[in-house]
């Protein structure tokens, strides 16, 4: 995982998705973007807060962003069926 210098290179993968949080992240204003790779990234981690965090989970679900947030308080939003799956599972 790789907290994106520029988060804008995550934004196709939140698109469809309103909540201004999400944009705030994605507009370097507050949070963090975190992605599985800097160029073309196929997950992301739209992370907001530090006493009981937002984590808003786009692309292809990927155990290493829970994984990322295991001991904190975190929120998770996932964007489909298959990050649900994987929060459940682990």
């Amino acid at each position: 995982m790789i907290k994106l210098k520029n988060p804008q290179l995550a934004a196709d993968l939140f698109s469809g998705w309103e909540e201004t949080i999400i944009w705030t992240c994605l507009q370097g204003q507050m949070g963090e973007i975190w992605a599985d790779r800097t160029e073309n990234p196929h997950s992301a981690l739209a992370l907001f807060g530090k006493f009981g965090s937002f984590g808003f989970l786009a692309g292809q679900a990927n155990l290493d962003f829970i994984e990322h947030c295991r001991g904190k308080d975190v929120i998770f939003v996932p964007q489909d069926q298959a990050w649900v799956d994987l929060i459940e599972e682990h």
